[in-house]
């Protein structure tokens, strides 16, 4: 799947931009941007499309596809400990990581 696929979910949603932002706690703008398909945009964040596409009621299979770079193994193990670590162990690793560059 890839862009048309969450523009033709919108559609059958019959959502405007401003819903979907709502829905997704995405921002307005950032919504728009990725609908318009503009190159001259930076790409959205892996997180973006998925709060997009979950709000939407795609699954991850449905919205892996719309990503403008492929995701590694290793980087989708490092997205997944992340996502299962406390918010106060995300701030560390943040940390950590941010020393480690």
């Amino acid at each position: 799947m890839d862009i048309e696929r969450l523009k033709q979910r919108k559609k059958e949603l019959g959502w405007t931009h401003d819903e979907l932002a709502e829905r997704s706690g995405v921002s307005r703008t950032t919504i728009a941007r990725l609908f318009s398909g503009n190159p001259d945009y930076p790409s959205p964040t892996y997180n973006t499309v998925e709060s997009v596409a979950k709000a939407m009621g795609l699954s991850e299979e449905g919205y892996k596809d719309t990503m403008p770079f492929e995701v590694t193994p290793i980087e989708e193990e490092v997205i997944q400990t992340f996502r299962a670590l406390s918010d106060e162990d995300k701030q560390l690793f943040l940390i950590l990581m941010k020393k480690i560059k």
